[in-house]
């Protein structure tokens, strides 16, 4: 009989990864939420570079998230509008 070693997923090894142009996401599954770490490069919009590909002029999708470096710029469906940078 072996013994197993659990180990909590991470980053180094993702469950996932999605490239679309400009933006490069690594998910992992924990505890039946998808945590993503996600480059977005310059000039990378979802208006532009996302919804064609899935149909929509707004990601849909509920975030919590923080900015490790650089600055991201976030319109909601109501028209506000927030920042989220390393700072906030």
């Amino acid at each position: 009989m072996g013994c197993e070693r659990h180990l909590p997923p991470n980053f180094d090894e993702p469950d996932e990864v999605v490239e679309v142009e400009k933006v490069r996401s690594e998910l992992i599954s924990l505890g039946g939420m998808s945590l993503a770490h996600d480059t977005h490069y310059p000039g990378w919009h979802w208006k532009e570079h996302v919804g064609p590909l899935v149909g929509t002029d707004l990601c849909e999708s509920h975030h919590m998230s923080f900015a490790i470096k650089g600055t991201m710029h976030i319109q909601f469906r109501t028209e506000a509008r927030s920042t989220a940078d390393p700072a906030t």
